[in-house]
């Protein structure tokens, strides 16, 4: 996810359309590039940079997610009672 550069993009105030026409390419593509289904050229991080005024790694670094943590079953869980002890 490259939630910088969507937040990049929020913080201008800016829509989506708004920067995919000073980038040159349709909406269609920002979405794909945004949602990560769509590389990019180093001309195309460049002309964002500017664009946004926000450095080029910054703007395009993955924020990468880890899995879950497990969680207990219903019979496996604790209960609380008042005073605090398990």
């Amino acid at each position: 996810m490259l939630a910088n550069f969507k937040n990049a993009i929020r913080a201008r105030r800016l829509r989506a359309y708004e920067v995919a026409g000073a980038l040159g390419i349709c909406p269609s593509t920002l979405s794909e590039v945004l949602s990560e289904q769509r590389g990019t050229t180093l001309e195309f991080r460049r002309r964002a940079a500017a664009l946004l005024g926000a450095p080029e790694d910054w703007l395009f670094e993955t924020l990468t997610l880890g899995p879950a943590p497990a969680l207990p079953r219903p019979g496996q869980m604790q209960t609380v009672e008042a005073g605090g002890a398990a």
